[in-house]
């Protein structure tokens, strides 16, 4: 099984929606759309939720973990290694579509699954452009 996770995005819809739909910056559009073609399932990592189902209802909200302290980065690391141990099985394949905050702490718990940064080496805007290419059949 194929998985990728896909970090929140600042912009959102105003209200309660639905994970997927919540979220409307071009670069979680291009690589949600992308993700969902290519992958056998996708999550969305939220600062305030952790692991969430494309489905599930939330209301928008303005949390990050960009401006948080290490350890609160890695208490919400903890939170959501669990809840991904908790619904991915062991034997998937990860992939993380999110910014170092998200990323690093997790790959490092997450030592029974094989995971993949495949963009770790890229800008936002690098990422942005890539998706652009995807997007366009490039």
């Amino acid at each position: 099984m194929r998985v990728a996770l896909i970090s929140c995005a600042k912009t959102k819809l105003p209200g309660v929606h639905a994970a997927k739909d919540l979220y409307i910056s071009p670069r979680f559009k291009l690589a949600w759309q992308y993700a969902s073609a290519n992958y056998d399932r996708v999550y969305i990592l939220s600062a305030k939720h952790g692991l969430l189902e494309p489905e599930k209802r939330i209301r928008a909200y303005d949390v990050t973990l960009n401006d948080q302290p290490k350890e609160a980065r890695l208490r919400w690391a903890r939170k959501v290694a669990r809840q991904i141990r908790l619904s991915i099985p062991s034997s998937a394949y990860i992939e993380f579509w999110c910014g170092a905050a998200y990323r690093d702490p997790l790959m490092e718990m997450l030592n029974e699954y094989d995971v993949m940064a495949p963009f770790a080496w890229m800008s936002q805007g690098q990422q942005l452009q890539w998706l652009k290419a995807k997007a366009a059949g490039a």
